[in-house]
């Protein structure tokens, strides 16, 4: 009798297990959610999209989709245009959330993407176009391969590699891929000039030291002192000077270079209060200040500021120097001359007719310098090669 109570008590026992353990069960599954993917999320009208329903990563097979409340097959075909939202429902678990699907027309149009330039070198720009046949279209979003948007239709390269580009706007097909191979640019080397992506060999006979010069009595060649008061107060006198530094293939006609490349870089040097002689490039570097500077090419002209001069130093030995020495680094993205040799000195550049005037003007005790920027914008060249005779000053 014992024995007959002790089984049906054991039996009544695990029958409770059992029912605990598909309680347990059944809540754990009454949990998880529902998820619906996709074969495309973007498809052409007729178009079949296959549906994969998952609750904690495994497969659901007999879930139910739903698309404005009515069921739908598994692979469905869309006939229409239009953005359609579907989820999945099964008893026992949560719904799944929407999975949109955009269905577009066969015929819709491509955008046509265009690129002003596809080689260009860092820090240049292109210019991206859209079109549908012959109209343009504007507010088309551009994104590059990593998905970076292009702001407005204008990118500039900072780096070199190869990028590829698409345009999209609702309504239309996604662009073609277009391509932009972005280069570096030539790097400086010793004696060359470069510009526009060009390199040149200097003529290292034919660089040329020049001092302004105003005409003295009996039409004498002197070098012009300037004059300018600082906000204190200080009169301070300066003479200027500039290089020349030639390509070997350099000419021109009149003040128009027709081949080769030309850098001319201004200094000025601060003069004694009352000179009789000036004070030349070399002679105290602490009186320097460097300026500006152009560098020109047949086909391009590049403004070079005073922190793109990298050093500007002159060695002679006197005031005239038939084989004097100059040490110049001038440099920015675009363009820049790198010479180091001879230079002859000392060239008179005649600026008695000449209607710019230098302007500086000093601060903070001569350690900030302000100028007149237009003085610099383009290129005249004598019309006769003078050497200087004498070093006396002249003010205009």
């Amino acid at each position: 009798m014992k024995k007959i109570l002790m089984l049906f008590l054991l039996g009544i026992s695990s029958f409770f297990l059992w029912t605990c353990s598909k309680d347990s069960d059944s809540d754990e599954r009454e949990n998880a959610k529902l998820f619906v993917e996709v074969n495309a999320y973007d498809v052409k009208v007729g178009e079949k999209v296959y549906f994969t329903v998952t609750a904690n990563n495994i497969a659901i097979k007999d879930a139910k989709l739903y698309m404005r409340e009515q069921q739908i097959s598994n692979p469905y075909q869309f006939k229409e245009e239009g953005v359609y939202n579907v989820f999945a429902r099964k008893s026992g678990y949560d719904q799944s959330d929407n999975v949109t699907i955009r269905v577009v027309s066969d015929n819709i149009q491509a955008i046509d993407l265009t690129v002003d330039k596809s080689s260009i070198y860092v820090g240049e720009t292109v210019t991206f176009s859209a079109k549908t046949g012959n109209d343009i279209l504007s507010n088309v979003t551009i994104k590059d391969q990593n998905g970076s948007q292009v702001e407005g239709v204008k990118w500039t390269a900072n780096q070199s590699g190869k990028f590829k580009f698409v345009a999209t706007k609702d309504g239309y097909k996604m662009s073609r891929t277009v391509e932009v191979e972005v280069k570096e640019r030539p790097k400086g080397e010793p004696n060359t000039i470069y510009i526009n992506n060009k390199v040149y060999t200097i003529d290292t006979n034919r660089t040329l030291l020049y001092a302004e010069t105003i005409k003295g009595a009996d039409d004498v060649d002197l070098v012009k002192l300037n004059k300018t008061t600082t906000s204190e107060g200080e009169v301070i006198t300066f003479a200027t000077y500039f290089i020349d530094v030639v390509s070997e293939d350099f000419a021109v006609e009149g003040n128009t270079v027709v081949s080769g490349a030309i850098a001319r870089i201004w200094k000025v040097i601060i003069q004694e209060e009352n000179p009789e002689v000036a004070i030349y490039p070399g002679e105290n570097e602490m009186l320097e200040i460097d300026l500006q500077g152009l560098i020109v090419s047949s086909d391009h002209q590049e403004t070079m500021n005073t922190n793109d001069i990298k050093k500007f130093s002159v060695l002679l030995r006197d005031f005239i120097d038939h084989n004097g020495f100059v040490s110049l680094n001038v440099i920015n993205t675009f363009a820049g001359v790198i010479y180091d040799g001879r230079v002859q000195s000392m060239m008179s550049y005649d600026v008695t007719e000449s209607r710019a005037n230098l302007s500086l003007e000093f601060k903070d005790n001569r350690k900030t310098v302000q100028f007149s920027k237009d003085y610099f914008k383009t290129l005249t060249f004598p019309k006769e090669y003078k050497k200087l005779e004498s070093r006396k000053l002249l003010s205009k």
